[in-house]
């Protein structure tokens, strides 16, 4: 079910993520259109540098239309309403256009001729100029008019056919114009039309029924820099700068061989959001040509962008081809499915940091890919992916921790009490271990009981809760040392404290640390004993007896793992080196130590520890002697000078006495007696008094 479910988790997630984007005509959301504008900077900080626009704007501002005394046809600029601005259009062609002096490419109007002043006047003195500029060049590209909803004045919609473009502008979700194409549906169910960007770029090479064939229908703006960097005069100034012939040479510099177009930059009029929000606006520098001032069309401070900008960067972009394209919605579909899968599954494997890091990596992968992709005209819309992706691992980890981590959570409550938390960690990661079996490894098992446990007993027999309050303590206390030391602790048995070492976590030199978890139980005991003594006498009570501890240790290779009956189990160990273990713990009492190791782990740690052989004992179940040892730390000794004679002195002790050298072996103990701090003398006492047992008794020489 377990297997089951991290396959079919993420293919359900991944299966409903996808469905929105494979089924809707996609189009960038508020989270898209901030990735694409994001990606719009990165790639224009990126680009190789800056090459000469290809187009430039004239703008008509407010000063150009309130406050300009630009003399045109006998009325001053200002007095004349846009209506009857035909002879500025007029000027604009013939002074742009047609005189070589300037040398303009082409001139587009960003304006839709549906009134004919003849309407209001009754002579064609407006209108005249204009409609002769533009239908000598019909058939050309050379000058293009911009429509709206509403069809142009006769007679320019039926003679201009292919001189006419749609200037509406693409919105996405978000209210900002990032798309145009080579057509333009200015009303849904309306036939499309050319686009006025497409038409003016002169790159639109038309089919018999009027489609450009090399401009993709629908592409996304992307400039390489902000737009109002586009240069850009004030309609005024042009017009007086054309005014002279010096100044229409000078103008040349600045217009030669440009498109020109011509719009509104009027406050508050055909203003719109534009992708370039994330760019860095230059300042504007007016330029001077021949005395004509300069000034920008612009209005100051206002952070949204003339249509007729969005109008000249698409220019741009058809004629730099830069024209990315959006990924389908099965291509969007099928990477939100592979990346939902991915999170999916991660997150019911991996820790919260680490499907963290992963989430926020495919996020940045994901964004990396997406702005080189615009190299390649092409636009990844990475907003549902990045949004699925998140979702999924909030779902996927949601279910996890419902499911796995409740019943990781249950495995703790449940044995928090009786293993270490190591133990407890593994069983929570691999449940599948709390079945009946286990493994053979080389383990230290470690084995400690209280000397007299049975007169302590007694002394408690009114106030037994005294007496397991002590109990509790002594565990509390050297249940810690244990765990410190690396241990698991195995049980408790009675008074007795079963400990071992290198399981169910593989620990280095495991012997070194069960000898130095006994040491410190050494010490931890005397504290106990101090605390005893404290409570016993704030409580007004008789001083305890001290606690005195047996410590056994044996390594060797044992079974480990869940042992018992199916019903009920407990993770412990088996083997010969368990039962060393217990018995030469019972040797401790006998041979005056507080800790006797067996062979394995005495020679494992001879090289840190001080060693030192007690003898070579018969013990129940074995056939062959075994060699005992105690332990002592170094720096508890506090005499390193004398720690090594000491130590020879006591091999040479042994080696008399085994060969049954009892006066030489006396006169060596009676100088052993005293050193290692006195932690030897009741083992010596008890050598002398076997030594005078011995010469009455007498043994053989294989004893």
């Amino acid at each position: 079910m377990k297997k089951l479910s991290k396959i079919a988790v993420p293919l359900a997630l991944a299966i409903l993520f996808a469905i929105p984007p494979y089924l809707s005509n996609y189009k960038n959301n508020a989270l898209d259109g901030l990735l694409f504008d994001l990606a719009a900077s990165v790639h224009a900080l990126f680009m190789s540098g800056q090459k000469p626009y290809d187009v430039a704007i004239i703008g008509v501002d407010e000063a150009s239309l309130m406050n300009s005394d630009i003399d045109i046809s006998g009325h001053k600029l200002s007095d004349l309403p846009r209506v009857f601005m035909q002879p500025v259009w007029a000027e604009l062609i013939e002074r742009l256009v047609e005189d070589k002096t300037v040398g303009a490419r082409r001139i587009g109007f960003d304006f839709f001729f549906v009134w004919n002043p003849n309407r209001f006047l009754k002579d064609d003195r407006f209108e005249e100029g204009f409609r002769r500029a533009v239908l000598q060049y019909r058939g050309t590209d050379k000058v293009v008019l911009g429509r709206g909803k509403q069809p142009l004045a006769d007679p320019y919609e039926d003679v201009l056919e292919d001189s006419i473009g749609g200037t509406a502008l693409y919105k996405d979700g978000d209210g900002i114009a990032r798309r145009s194409g080579s057509q333009i549906r200015v009303e849904e169910g309306d036939p499309p039309l050319q686009s006025f960007s497409a038409l003016l770029s002169g790159q639109c090479s038309q089919t018999s029924g009027g489609k450009c064939t090399n401009i993709p229908d629908e592409f996304m703006l992307l400039p390489d820099a902000a737009l109002k960097q586009i240069p850009a005069f004030r309609l005024m100034d042009v017009l007086g700068c054309l005014k002279t012939p010096r100044g229409r040479d000078r103008l040349k510099s600045h217009f030669k061989d440009k498109i020109i177009l011509v719009g509104s930059t009027f406050p508050g009029e055909d203003q719109h959001w534009a992708p370039d929000r994330f760019m860095k606006e230059a300042a504007f520098r007016p330029p001077n040509i021949d005395g004509c001032d300069f000034k920008s069309p612009l209005p100051a401070g206002d952070t949204s962008v003339p249509g007729v900008f969005l109008l000249a960067s698409a220019v741009e972009g058809i004629l730099n081809n830069r024209m990315p394209v959006q990924a389908p919605a099965t291509f969007v579909a099928a990477l939100t499915f592979v990346v939902t899968a991915l999170i999916s599954i991660s997150a019911l494997l991996w820790a919260p940091a680490n499907l963290a890091i992963l989430c926020v990596g495919t996020i940045i992968t994901l964004f990396a890919g997406a702005t080189v992709a615009l190299n390649f005209n092409w636009w990844v819309p990475t907003g549902i992916p990045d949004l699925a992706l998140v979702l999924a691992a909030l779902a996927s980890y949601t279910f996890r921790y419902v499911t796995e981590e409740r019943r990781k959570n249950q495995l703790r409550e449940q044995f928090e009490h009786y293993l270490d938390p190591n133990i407890i960690e593994n069983l929570a990661e691999n449940p599948g271990q709390l079945q009946l079996g286990g493994e053979t490894k080389d383990l230290s098992i470690l084995f400690s009981d209280i000397r007299g446990f049975t007169t302590i007993s007694e002394q408690h027999h009114d106030d037994p809760q005294s007496l397991v309050g002590l109990i509790n303590r002594y565990f509390d206390r050297l249940s810690n040392t244990i765990l410190e030391n690396g241990g698991t602790i195995d049980k408790y048995i009675g008074d007795c404290i079963m400990a071992f070492w290198n399981a169910p976590l593989d620990t280095e030199q495991h012997q070194l640390h069960s000898c130095r978890a006994a040491l410190a139980m050494q010490r931890a005991i005397i504290e106990v004993n101090k605390e005893e003594d404290a409570r016993a006498t704030g409580a007004g009570h008789k001083t305890p007896p001290d606690l005195k501890i047996g410590i056994g240790i044996n390594s060797g290779a044992c079974v480990v793992g869940n042992i018992g009956s199916k019903k009920r189990f407990d993770y412990s160990v088996l083997g010969d080196a368990v039962n060393l273990a217990s018995r030469v713990e019972g040797q401790t009492k006998k041979y005056g130590v507080g800790i006797i190791v067996g062979p394995d782990t005495a020679d494992a740690v001879r090289n840190d520890l001080c060693v030192l052989d007690l003898d070579n004992i018969l013990v129940q179940g074995k056939n062959v002697a075994v060699t005992i040892s105690t332990i002592l730390d170094y720096q508890d000794l506090g005499m390193t000078d004398e720690i090594e004679s000491h130590e020879s002195m006591h091999k040479k002790m042994l080696l008399l006495y085994r060969k049954q050298d009892w006066a030489a072996a006396e006169s060596l103990i009676a100088k052993c007696r005293g050193n290692f701090g006195g932690a030897l003398d009741d083992y010596y006492a008890m050598l002398l008094e076997r030594i005078e047992v011995l010469k009455d008794d007498p043994v053989g020489e294989d004893w």
